[in-house]
């Protein structure tokens, strides 16, 4: 039996290490080296809720969480340039798509820019992705 959270986050951050036109990405528990103020993407991921979605002999669960990606660009290089990164990564983590990972799929539900906030040198806003996956 697989660990399911663990194959969730691997196949969000599989998904999002593939696309292109995007800084680089600082993944959760993965060293931060920033000594320049230049773009970046970390990561958080949270796990919301685990219901029974089918009862009986083969019953099944409904998992649904929120994959976070921040994005963090410099302040002097204005807004305009996290908003084509949050539009990439809506586009790419668009509402009704499924994300294969090695062993189970992942469908996401919606995806929505969060509140924007400054964590100097950088302002940076972060794109939610909903996502929602039924396993034993």
């Amino acid at each position: 039996m697989s660990v399911i959270y663990d194959d969730i986050r691997e196949a969000l951050d599989s998904a999002l290490a593939g696309l292109s036109g995007l800084p680089e990405v600082f993944f959760r528990n993965a060293p931060e080296e920033d000594s320049t103020p230049t773009p970046y993407l970390s990561t958080r991921i949270f796990f919301t809720s685990r219901r029974p979605a089918t009862r009986g002999p083969n019953p099944q669960h409904r998992y649904e969480g929120i994959y976070r990606i921040i994005i963090c660009v410099p302040k002097r290089s204005g807004t305009g340039q996290a908003l084509r990164y949050a539009e990439i990564l809506t586009q790419a983590f668009d509402g009704s798509t499924d994300i294969d990972g090695a062993t189970k799929t992942v469908s996401i539900d919606f995806t929505e820019l969060a509140s924007d906030f400054e964590q100097d040198p950088y302002w940076c806003i972060p794109v939610d992705v909903n996502w929602y996956i039924y396993d034993r």
